[in-house]
């Protein structure tokens, strides 16, 4: 191994004396001792400051060794990376379909160059990713309602860098549109009667149903079922039916049914034909039998007829559901017409068949009793009792031993000489216009004495 060998380099001294520098030497082989230097510049001495009364040490720096130069090798350099192209986008992507929630949104992305350039997509609400929203479609949810979308279109190819592109936001996002249908109303429009509305399924998904019945273009209160009644306020008016839908995150949706025609009065029904009851006598009472009518509270009204030319005649005063039967009747037939009405509902007469010709009445009195002794110069008196119906016209008789004596026509009989010896027996008629004669007739008293027993 060859070593090389050099003396330390200059040493400045106070006087600035250069020193030439010693010769260097190399020796081959193992262990080879440095060679002391052949030769020395002369060496300049500057006395030293030194205490007094000493003498001055000179100083002496031996010259520096010079070294062979160490050569240099050269430094590796690498070559200059040559930087990878960038993809060439397409236009800016637009974003096809509707900002609606629940609609499908589909990104379209002009051509990428150069060549084949595989295309990825990510789908960002108000700036931010969308998690998981990563394909080339991408369907609203909830929480876009009133958000801007856009989509990033990212190109990358080997050996190329990767670009993207994004298109411009559309929105706000809406509430969905709901797939309402039209209700239909089914009935008969006429007062009394039940319309139905139906109405097919609304969607998509589960929708909350309001209905509300309208007479017009007014709301008909709480009218808010699938059915409604016609009422009397319905009459000579129109009726719809609005149905409004709504879901959560859906645009709430209204849809009228076609109107019904003008709404015709109600029939009344049933509307039996009325009956009668009693007997058909002057100064009985006869009772109409109208029967059950319907729909709902009819007001019924009565009249009652007398016969004669064509149906009859209207019997004056006679408007109850009873009637007393008077002495014109007699030899007439009766009838009974029933008038019902309701409002909004066409009024309907119903009339009975007719009675039994009206006979004669009967008197109603009570047994007369002659008060009295029956004993010469003495008065026997009858009392005729109760008698009816109303007023009854009276006839007193007076029978001795049977005979009738025409002259004895009061309530009051003195008794003669004539009388002795003979029964008395007093008898009422009575007689009324349209009833038959009664006639009555007291116990018999006697025979009449002389003087009391």
């Amino acid at each position: 191994m060859r070593v090389a060998a050099c003396l330390p380099g200059v040493v400045a001294l106070p006087l600035a004396v250069v020193l030439t520098l010693a010769g260097c030497s190399s020796t081959e082989g193992q262990n080879s001792p440095s060679v002391p230097p052949t030769s020395h510049a002369p060496v300049a001495s500057t006395p030293a400051a030194t205490p007094t009364g000493s003498a001055p040490t000179p100083t002496i720096s031996p010259a520096p060794t010079p070294t062979s130069p160490t050569p240099t090798e050269p430094t590796p350099t690498e070559p200059t990376p040559t930087e990878r192209p960038t993809v060439q986008p397409g236009a800016a992507p637009e974003i096809l379909g509707e900002a609606r929630f629940r609609e499908t949104l589909r990104a379209d992305a002009p051509p990428w160059g150069p060549g084949r350039v595989e295309l990825s997509y990510r789908w960002l609400r108000g700036g931010s990713p969308i998690r998981d929203a990563t394909g080339i479609t991408y369907r609203l949810v909830a929480a876009d309602i009133g958000q801007r979308i856009r989509v990033e279109v990212s190109g990358s190819r080997a050996g190329y860098q990767t670009a993207s592109r994004r298109s411009a936001a559309i929105g706000p996002v809406q509430p969905g549109q709901l797939n309402p249908t039209t209700p239909v109303v089914t009935g008969a429009a006429r007062v009394g009667e039940r319309l139905t509305g139906t109405v097919d399924p609304w969607g998509p998904g589960a929708v909350r149903l309001a209905w509300q019945w309208f007479r017009d273009d007014s709301a008909i209160s709480g009218a808010t079922g699938t059915t409604y009644r016609l009422v009397a306020a319905d009459r000579g008016r129109t009726i719809r039916l609005r149905i409004r839908g709504s879901a959560a995150n859906f645009d709430t949706a209204t849809r009228f049914s076609q109107r019904t025609g003008v709404v015709d009065p109600g029939r009344l029904d049933p509307t039996p034909v009325p009956l009668y009851s009693g007997v058909a006598e002057v100064g009985r009472t006869i009772t109409a039998l109208p029967g059950e009518w319907g729909p709902g509270t009819v007001t019924l009204r009565y009249q009652w007829f007398r016969s004669g030319s064509g149906d009859g005649a209207a019997i004056k005063g006679a408007t109850k559901e009873k009637y007393r039967t008077v002495v014109a009747d007699v030899g007439k037939k009766l009838r009974v017409e029933v008038t019902g009405s309701r409002t909004g509902f066409t009024t309907v007469r119903r009339t009975s068949g007719w009675t039994y010709p009206i006979s004669e009445g009967e008197l109603q009195g009570t047994t007369p009793v002659i008060e009295g002794l029956p004993i010469k110069g003495g008065t026997l008196t009858v009392d005729p009792g109760d008698w009816g119906p109303g007023s009854v016209d009276l006839t007193i008789r007076w029978y001795r031993s049977g005979l009738l004596l025409t002259r004895a026509l009061d309530e009051e009989y003195e008794l003669g000489e004539d009388d002795v010896g003979h029964t008395f027996v007093a008898r009422v008629i009575g007689t009324r216009e349209g009833f038959r004669d009664l006639i009555l007739e007291s116990e018999e008293v006697g025979p009449v004495t002389e003087r009391e027993r």
